[in-house]
């Protein structure tokens, strides 16, 4: 006989609200995942099939939190084994969900017989990446500046204009104001 092995562990399919640990044993055994908001881990997943690949669904997550684990592993002859990142935990976080703030300030700087140009007040998003700019509810384009210029367009013609922050993880705030100008 010789002693059980862990390797291999991951996170995967991470959501708002889950997240999947998969690890792999050298011998078939069952498996447990502790995990928690912090070092004190305090809930516990576990399976009792005897198995080389596991794979542990983790549910009911808080968005946006960073979650701590560790696994422990059981062979059939009862030899246990806890793999804790060598006392540092293996750590991941869920999903960001919550979307920045409406855009605000929309207002007309200049235009011409084919252009126009926007501007609009700095998201205070911690986690900005961009902005979408919408003419005439049509995502035209995105900046990562509080302004725009739009050219090639018909002259004495009236267009619409929004704009909505992005943040880092892909969450579009709530739209700016309509801002109607003429060519």
């Amino acid at each position: 006989a010789y002693a059980l092995d862990i390797s291999n562990v991951t996170v995967t399919d991470v959501t708002s609200t889950s997240a999947r640990v998969k690890w792999n044993t050298d011998q078939v055994a069952d498996g447990k995942v502790m995990y928690g908001i912090s070092p004190d881990l305090g809930y516990t997943s576990r399976h009792t099939t005897y198995i080389f690949e596991h794979n542990q669904l983790l549910q009911s997550l808080s968005s946006e939190t960073k979650y701590f684990f560790k696994i422990e592993s059981a062979n059939i002859n009862g030899q246990k084994l806890i793999d804790d990142n060598n006392g540092n935990f293996y750590t991941f976080t869920t999903k960001d969900i919550t979307p920045p703030g409406k855009v605000n300030g929309l207002n007309l700087v200049s235009r011409t017989e084919d252009s126009i140009t926007i501007s609009w007040q700095q998201s205070d998003a911690q986690d900005l990446s961009h902005y979408n700019i919408y003419r005439d509810r049509i995502k035209v384009t995105n900046s990562t500046t509080t302004m725009f210029t739009d050219v090639n367009l018909s002259h004495n013609t009236l267009f619409s204009y929004k704009v909505v922050a992005v943040d880092k993880s892909g969450n579009e705030g709530l739209q700016s104001d309509t801002l109607a100008v003429s060519t």
